[in-house]
């Protein structure tokens, strides 16, 4: 299996468990955002995923909390964080998300300009150009250039 092959199949796996663990709290109505309320960095992935719905900002402050404080945070639940400011499109997740670009773990990168994409504007594509041009791996290349 090629670096590349790897990369793709560990960021596919990631999102496919971040999906099934959202999706599964919340068919069984056991979502609480205690954790992610309380900036708790235990806070699991399947909770900040489900914070992240079109359009509802109940838990942005958090999610920015999560993106600003990477190193407190394990990558699953930043991956998540990234993930869920996306879904929810609210332009001023963009500097949160632009910080973590350089980000030494290529899926957390990979989730950086899939988010970036997903909230658009000006700020984010020139984050976005930056990345496809300068970015060492081939995966967050191109999600950077989709």
């Amino acid at each position: 299996m090629t670096a590349r092959t790897h990369s793709q199949h560990r960021a596919r796996r990631a999102r496919g468990v971040a999906l099934a663990l959202a999706f599964a709290a919340l068919a069984t109505g056991c979502t609480s955002f205690a954790r992610l309320e309380a900036n708790d960095p235990a806070v699991g992935e399947e909770e900040v995923f489900a914070a992240g719905e079109p359009g509802d900002t109940e838990h942005l402050a958090n999610l920015h909390h999560v993106l600003s404080h990477r190193a407190d945070y394990e990558p699953e639940v930043v991956a998540a964080a990234l993930a869920s400011v996306g879904e929810i499109g609210d332009p001023s997740s963009v500097p949160y998300a632009a910080a973590l670009s350089r980000d030494d773990d290529e899926e957390i990168r990979w989730h950086v300009a899939a988010a970036l994409r997903q909230l658009g504007g000006a700020d984010a594509d020139a984050v976005l150009v930056r990345m496809a041009d300068e970015d060492d791996s081939d995966l967050v290349r191109s999600e950077a250039t989709r």
